[in-house]
């Protein structure tokens, strides 16, 4: 009985999330004479799948909204310089800047590398944009829509495109199919969460609830200025189109540092919610269902939630991405999904996160704990006496 109610509890959730991404749909931006400009920054390191693309998507930015691009790049010497340094010869009308050698702020190395952009950015608006996002010509008069609205802090819900290995197919069909109903179901009951691959704010009212520096201890730094603003008043709403990430994952061990580093980070941010998030599990349930039903109705049943989940699942793929490369990750979709009781499991015994090839330390809270310090210390130590 407890199977039955579960697996119709997951298709019922599967259903509801669908529809709700079915019916997002742009808005208009709202005639004026006068649009404020944006500051986009692009934190970014190293070279990435598809980089230049998706790059280059946001120097075709096109409308009546003024924008510049603030590139953040660490390290001076990165190999993604050049094709920036490209690009912008690319389009010497385009307002675009290179920002490297930001100080430390904190613990989050992506905070500390927007430093220098953040303080020097032209306009209040600021939108953070990940280097692994490719966007239409029109993206910044939809998300000044959302603003329009009244969004304080205006995000997006990613989809996932671009696999080219295991890994990468494995990730991408995650993204688009757990991630992205789990993120409309929730925003069905006003829950929105924040990504940082797309986050669009005011300065002026950022800086109001401690600025830049009150999230530099947070690995989930989206999360925790999302709930700072909610805290404030202000509305966070979900923009109603789909942005296009291209993963990054090269083999099955990165898609697995990076779902169970996602797995740790929801379980330290929301612990209750993380202990019963296997009930939003999709294929899983159905399966558990046939293989221990009693009757050929509870085989029927399962067999037709698995169909019903598959079904959702297919027309997500055909009429909400825009990009023909997903479907070459569909078939992963149940291998996926047998995975997924093993990240959730792993997300639970321990807070270690592997992070650009740092291992980090998470507190419950979502702080980065001390053991990051600690090894960021040595680090310097031996920078420091090595010839």
């Amino acid at each position: 009985m407890i199977l039955i109610i579960i697996t119709l509890w997951t298709t019922l959730v599967g259903c509801l999330a669908t529809y709700s991404v079915l019916r997002w749909k742009p808005k208009k931006v709202l005639p004026k004479a006068w649009y404020p400009g944006i500051s986009i920054l692009k934190p970014i390191r190293g070279i990435e799948p598809e980089l230049e693309t998706n790059l280059h998507s946001f120097f075709n930015l096109t409308g009546r909204i003024p924008f510049e691009i603030l590139f953040c790049v660490k390290n001076p010497n990165d190999p993604c310089i050049p094709i920036i340094e490209k690009l912008k010869g690319l389009h010497p009308y385009i307002d675009a800047k290179l920002f490297t050698e930001a100080p430390e702020l904190g613990r989050n190395p992506k905070i500390s590398n927007m430093h220098y952009a953040w303080e020097r950015a032209r306009y209040d608006l600021l939108l953070i944009s990940d280097s692994n996002v490719r966007v239409q010509s029109d993206y910044l008069e939809m998300l000044l829509a959302e603003r329009q609205q009244g969004g304080g802090l205006v995000t997006q819900v990613v989809y996932g495109a671009g696999g080219k290995s295991f890994g990468g197919h494995m990730d991408v069909i995650h993204l688009n199919t757990f991630y992205l109903k789990a993120t409309a179901f929730l925003n069905i009951f006003g829950f929105s969460c924040v990504l940082g691959k797309c986050m669009l704010f005011s300065r002026q009212q950022f800086e109001r609830l401690g600025g830049l520096f009150s999230v530099r201890n947070y690995l989930a730094e989206d999360l925790v200025a999302g709930e700072m603003m909610k805290e404030a008043g202000y509305t966070v709403r979900i923009a109603p189109e789909l942005l296009r990430q291209t993963t990054i994952m090269s083999n099955f061990k990165s898609y697995w540092n990076r779902h169970v580093r996602w797995a740790r980070l929801r379980k330290c941010h929301f612990f209750g919610a993380y202990l019963v998030e296997p009930l939003i599990f999709e294929s899983i349930w159905p399966l558990l269902l046939m293989v221990f039903a009693r009757s050929e109705k509870e085989i029927t049943l399962g067999l037709a939630c698995f169909a019903v989940q598959v079904t959702g699942n297919l027309i997500l793929h055909g009429f909400k991405f825009k990009d023909a490369e997903t479907w070459r990750s569909f078939p992963y979709f149940f291998i996926k999904d047998l995975i997924a009781p093993a990240i959730w499991l792993a997300g639970l015994l321990s807070n270690q996160v592997i992070w650009r090839g740092q291992a980090l330390h998470l507190r419950f809270g979502g702080k980065l704990g001390t053991k990051y310090l600690k090894s960021a210390r040595i680090r310097r130590f031996q920078a420091r006496f090595t010839l």
